[in-house]
């Protein structure tokens, strides 16, 4: 069988049938999945750590 999402995207009628909810369901869910998944991601960008590096031609005269 074919990737479900490509399957349900060429044959909308049959989502009720695949996946026990309806199409505009499954739209609505696959866009608060999106919203989350988005949400995550910016919230490990933030927590990571990040180290600033001193070149020598940009260091101040007291290095």
């Amino acid at each position: 069988m074919k990737n479900p999402l490509h399957y349900i995207q060429e044959y909308p009628q049959r989502t009720k049938q695949i996946l026990g909810i309806t199409n505009d369901q499954f739209h609505n869910l696959l866009n608060i999945a999106e919203m989350h998944h988005n949400l995550l991601q910016s919230e490990i960008e933030r927590q990571k750590v990040r180290i600033r590096v001193i070149h020598k031609n940009k260091c101040p005269a007291v290095c």
